[in-house]
């Protein structure tokens, strides 16, 4: 059986293809109009750092790890106690070792929390939905200062929960804690933090960050030290760059004169307020990859 010829071609159809219309509807100067969206409010991007630091795998066992070593430094103590029978414990003790023990550590946090968009290649997803990159940079400021905030009242639960323990047996233990020691403990603390950020930005990769909050918080001191012992005449200047050593009479709530207040100012001026100012800088002005 013989099949019909087919038509001959008649060429490439003329005109807009017939059917449903495909893509985005057709708008005026051929752009989509995002004028009425709403921007992404700073409250919702300090919601979504908090989330970023709990569900990440590195984050997550940094928290616990933050919490365990609260607890067995704490632990310590009140295991000292409670073998010798020393009856001259405070409740100072208990806090002073866990700020040490937790002031690298959050400013470790913090570091991850800013430098991850970079050493994880997810800047451009970031600065794409939100342009804003100063927005974003303020926003984990915020939710590490949060998290901070939220490990001090772990430290203190936990110091309270053995020094309480520690007291049943010894009625001995002095519980004096004043306002002053609460606010330099807090301060001690928080100026960890804001260095960490700091460096952050101006370096703007984990391990390098880390390294140098090491070397501005410890390596320096020890480099100081060593300076001022052989030229007398650094002394007086290796005191007013010297952070730690201006940060610890605050943790034990003793940062009262004028002269301690001038040596934290200008050692915060040298190694908070100028990485961060140029950190800063350079986030606005880096390329993103």
């Amino acid at each position: 059986m013989s099949h019909p010829a087919p038509p001959p071609y008649a060429g490439p159809p003329s005109g807009p293809p017939s059917g449903p219309q495909q893509g985005l509807p057709p708008v005026g100067n051929d752009y989509i109009d995002i004028s009425q969206t709403a921007r992404i409010s700073f409250a919702r991007l300090v919601r979504v750092e908090v989330r970023k630091s709990l569900d990440t795998l590195s984050g997550f066992w940094l928290i616990v790890a933050i919490a365990v070593l609260l607890i067995i430094v704490d632990g310590f103590v009140l295991i000292v106690g409670l073998a010798t029978g020393d009856s001259g414990f405070r409740f100072v003790d208990f806090t002073v070792g866990a700020a040490f023990v937790l002031q690298p550590l959050l400013a470790v946090l913090l570091i991850m929390q800013v430098t991850s968009e970079w050493s994880q290649r997810t800047a451009v997803v970031t600065f794409a939905t939100e342009p804003r990159r100063l927005l974003v940079v303020y926003a984990k400021l915020a939710a590490g200062v949060m998290l901070s905030l939220g490990f001090v009242v772990v430290l203190f639960v936990v110091a309270l929960a053995c020094a309480g323990l520690l007291g049943l047996t010894r009625d001995t233990v002095e519980w004096s804690f004043g306002p002053g020691q609460f606010f330099g403990l807090l301060l001690f603390e928080m100026v960890a933090v804001v260095i960490g950020f700091a460096l952050a930005t101006l370096i703007l990769n984990t391990p390098g960050a880390i390294v140098a909050f090491f070397a501005v918080l410890y390596g320096a001191p020890t480099v100081f030290g060593i300076v001022g012992a052989f030229w007398t005449d650094f002394q007086p200047v290796g005191r007013f760059l010297n952070l730690q050593a201006a940060l610890n009479p605050a943790v034990f709530g003793e940062l009262s004169s004028g002269r301690d207040w001038a040596e934290l100012l200008v050692a915060l001026l040298v190694w908070v307020a100028l990485p961060l100012g140029l950190g800063m800088t350079r986030i606005l002005r880096a390329e993103v990859k």
